[in-house]
């Protein structure tokens, strides 16, 4: 019956991911080309300067361990900080040109302590800003970019292999959602009592009963409508919920009352569908809803949450439950939108707050 879709905006975000694999490959290239070039016109220049041979020159800048890996560790440093800040999925221009001046801070200081201790024989009169601190600066540039680019190289793969693990593991726990979806309502319990309470309008109320079959078959279109969409707008879960309700209403009459407070401003606010759903079916599942004990169901906003509530009346009887749908809408809502739910229970009220996405 899960036949999986694609939907567009993955391919979009397929596409987007190429695009911005393209970017950071160029990106390392014209770094690459500007060092190539740096190197080539410095050769002639440290040869006429200093007589010195390049690489004769890099090895005794570089002998100076502890700044070394002081350097190495500034590198990780100023990657690690960058990731969190500027993510590789996002701004690489601006991830790159941070990047590089950081590098050249870092290098500048550096060179500033290599040319104190490792240059002061290359010298007769030492003066601070000179063609040899310029050198001194520019082999720390070189040094540190060759340090960066294979951390980021490192971290970028990584990165790449996290993202696609979460984006699997949220294809998953959606089709597993999905499923849990679908076989709540197709259940024996859900269909039994449907069909009971069906019976009775039958007999009693035609009309009604006409009106009832198209509530639960509009369910059941709502249910397969979403199955390629991980996210939909409040307003079409609330006119969902609507119908859930009603259904509710005929089988529980006075048992359940609901008080629904979401103003038409949060229409296009995004919310995984049947989360609202699943918290009403837990509600039924699990407490008494008789005239006499009236469960009270309240959906409402607050503090940036859509937040379902009920009184607690548990049934002597406990219901069954494996606890999935809770499960995986939590992990979608943290995979998809990196944001919470929370589940308060005072013993006297049961409360779930849903984030609310934009």
């Amino acid at each position: 019956m899960f036949k999986r879709k694609i939907p567009s905006k993955n391919i979009e975000g397929s596409t987007s991911s190429k695009r911005g694999t393209m970017t950071q490959i160029v990106l390392m290239a014209l770094v690459v080309i500007f060092v190539r070039f740096l190197v080539e016109k410095l050769i002639p220049l440290f040869y006429e300067r200093f007589e010195l041979n390049f690489n004769d020159f890099i090895f005794k800048a570089l002998s100076n361990y502890t700044l070394t890996i002081s350097m190495v560790i500034l590198d990780y440093v100023i990657v690690h900080f960058l990731i969190k800040k500027v993510n590789y999925g996002k701004s690489y221009f601006k991830r790159a040109s941070k990047e590089f001046l950081y590098v050249l801070v870092l290098s500048f200081l550096s060179s500033i302590i290599l040319k104190w201790t490792q240059f002061n024989d290359l010298e007769e009169i030492p003066v601070f800003f000179d063609r040899l601190l310029l050198f001194t600066w520019i082999v720390c540039i070189l040094f540190n970019l060759v340090v960066i680019i294979l951390f980021d190289l490192i971290l970028y793969y990584k990165w790449v292999h996290e993202t696609a693990l979460k984006k699997e593991i949220s294809e998953k726990n959606q089709a597993d959602y999905q499923y849990q979806m679908l076989r709540s309502q197709l259940n024996p319990h859900f269909l039994f009592n449907s069909l009971n309470v069906l019976d009775y309008l039958i007999l009693t109320n035609p009309e009604k009963a006409s009106t009832y079959v198209k509530r639960l078959a509009s369910i059941y279109r709502y249910m397969l409508q979403i199955e390629s969409n991980p996210i939909v707008t409040l307003e079409e879960e609330m006119s969902f919920i609507k119908q859930y309700i009603n259904l509710l209403n005929e089988r529980f009459s006075t048992g359940v009352r609901f008080s629904l407070d979401i103003t038409k401003r949060y229409s296009s606010k995004k919310i995984i569908p049947c989360t609202l759903q699943m918290m009403i079916e837990n509600a039924v599942k699990h407490n008494i809803a008789n005239a006499s004990n009236i469960l009270r169901i309240n959906i409402f906003v607050k503090n940036d949450y859509f937040v379902v509530t009920n009184n607690i009346q548990p049934k002597l009887v406990s219901a069954t439950s494996s606890g999935l749908g809770l499960k995986n809408i939590k992990e979608q809502y943290h995979l998809i939108f990196n944001k919470e739910i929370k589940i308060i229970n005072n013993g006297k009220t049961f409360e779930v707050r849903i984030p609310i996405v934009n």
